[in-house]
């Protein structure tokens, strides 16, 4: 039979588990969305015969509706999602104590906290639609100049989206790497951490309040494109998990969670560590990433 800590540990871990498979679709979905785009915007740019003022408006117009429509779709996977990230971000303090038969009081994030997150993340889907507009129309203007033809205008598009025109960058790479995908899939992934992050966060202030002794530790994750500073802090705190009111010190600055927007663009855009709530109750919750990560930076350092 399990222990009490291992069951607190094997809920944590299924939780982070859930919320990284929601991580992951939402990026496929999106990714799914800039394809159907392009396929579409090919439709439009190959039926125009002629560049003339009037074919050219023409075209601009349903690649506008195009863009519109991809915006709507984005929009509702990304609120979705988001609002997703949240409730796991507080389950990940609450659900472990729970399956530990820990009493900890029930906390719905606030309603004002769920708005924030989602305005914010609608206006960096429009941000994205917005850029998705610009180099587009750059791009049938550009053509419309005689400056390149229709094939290469339509080449130049799917550069300019950053997914491939046969099988999708996430047949051969799940990262895409160039393009409106690359920019978009930093600005989904930044920004559901951020709420899963906040989330946490906040569930850890208010079970703070009815637990003394409850701390936080920082985990980060342990490959090739996670920040020297975040393999530092996980190991920093493995073992000397701090208050919930304390700050991270992260690669010198003060970072109440993975991802708090008040910290440096260097340390938190796409960051995707994530603290651990510690109850006094269990003791220290160590990673399975701890070997990993201390072998990482040892070969960095070396």
């Amino acid at each position: 039979m399990a222990t009490i800590k291992q069951q607190y540990i094997d809920e944590l871990n299924q939780i982070a588990s859930r919320y990284g498979m929601l991580e992951d679709t939402t990026i496929r979905r999106m990714l799914t969305m800039l394809k159907r785009l392009r396929s579409q915007i090919a439709g439009e740019m190959t039926a125009v015969e002629t560049w003339d003022d009037f074919r050219r408006q023409q075209l601009e117009r349903g690649i506008q509706r195009l863009i519109d429509g991809f915006e709507r779709d984005l929009q509702g996977e990304i609120v979705s999602s988001v609002q997703q990230a949240t409730e796991y971000g507080g389950q990940s303090v609450t659900g472990p104590m729970r399956a530990a038969g820990l009493g900890v009081g029930f906390f719905q994030p606030s309603r004002a906290l769920v708005n924030t997150l989602v305005d914010f993340s609608a206006r960096l889907v429009k941000d994205i639609a917005d850029r998705t507009r610009r180099q587009i129309d750059q791009q049938i203007r550009l053509a419309a100049l005689g400056q390149k033809g229709a094939a290469q205008a339509m080449a130049d598009v799917t550069k300019t989206l950053g997914v491939d025109a046969r099988t999708g960058v996430w047949k051969a790479r799940p990262d895409p790497v160039s393009g409106i995908a690359a920019r978009a899939e930093t600005i989904v992934r930044t920004e559901m951490q951020r709420a899963y992050n906040l989330s946490t966060y906040a569930q850890q202030q208010e079970s703070a309040k009815r637990i003394p002794g409850l701390t936080k530790s920082w985990i980060a994750t342990a490959d090739a494109r996670t920040r020297e500073s975040h393999l530092r802090a996980h190991l920093r705190y493995k073992d000397n998990p701090i208050p919930i009111d304390e700050p991270f010190r992260v690669g010198g600055a003060d970072l109440m969670y993975p991802g708090d927007p008040n910290g440096p663009p260097g340390e938190t855009i796409n960051c995707r560590c994530r603290s651990v709530t510690h109850h006094p109750a269990i003791g220290r919750v160590g990673s399975s990433l701890d070997g990993r990560i201390a072998a990482t930076l040892q070969r960095r350092t070396t």
